[in-house]
């Protein structure tokens, strides 16, 4: 499938796409980003797919997954502990 192709679908039509794409890579019991960027393939362009999304509907990965119902990959930014946190 191509970027042209995807032009022409849906919102709704591109996400079935990605669930697809997500059970052909074998990544439905854990779909992550990480996996996606690893597993795409000039077939299955998952990661093409993910970009595309993102530009024309605005839609994150952790939405895409929540949308579809699978559990959300959400990033999280670790804190770090202030000095007078750390003499506590």
């Amino acid at each position: 499938m191509t970027r042209r192709e995807w032009q022409s679908m849906t919102q709704h039509e591109l996400l079935t796409v990605v669930d697809s794409y997500i059970k052909e890579l074998d990544m439905a019991a854990k779909p992550s980003m990480t996996a996606a960027n690893r597993r795409s393939t000039d077939e299955i362009p998952l990661k093409q797919l993910i970009a595309y999304m993102y530009r024309k509907h605005n839609m994150q990965w952790s939405t895409i997954l929540l949308t579809l119902g699978y559990p959300a990959q959400v990033r999280t930014r670790r804190l770090t502990r202030t000095p007078e946190a750390k003499a506590n």
